[in-house]
């Protein structure tokens, strides 16, 4: 895995800092884990991440899965890339 880190386009406050897969599965009830399809950039224009739920009825497995089978194709990549979120405070 590559270590990558990008600034959000449209505001540039959020940071996302690439994970492995272990370390979102550990951590998504904690901290905010965005993924988003293996070449697509995080916090583009469009918006292509998608943050994982930290309560709900579906376990982090079946989210990815459901994640996998509707926004993954040949053309963004097959599997999705996990990135940690950190937002820089606004200071008045």
């Amino acid at each position: 895995m590559n270590k990558m880190v990008f600034k959000s386009v449209m505001d540039g406050y959020e940071t996302y800092i690439r994970v492995s897969k272990a370390y979102a599965r550990k951590n998504y009830k904690t901290e905010r884990i965005d993924m988003c399809p293996v070449n697509v950039r995080p916090g583009g224009g469009f918006r292509p991440n998608m943050m994982i739920p930290q309560n709900g009825d579906r376990t982090f497995d079946q989210w990815i899965d459901e994640f996998t089978y509707y926004n993954c194709t040949n053309e963004v990549g097959y599997y999705p890339a996990f990135y940690k979120v950190t937002i820089k405070e606004l200071v008045k």
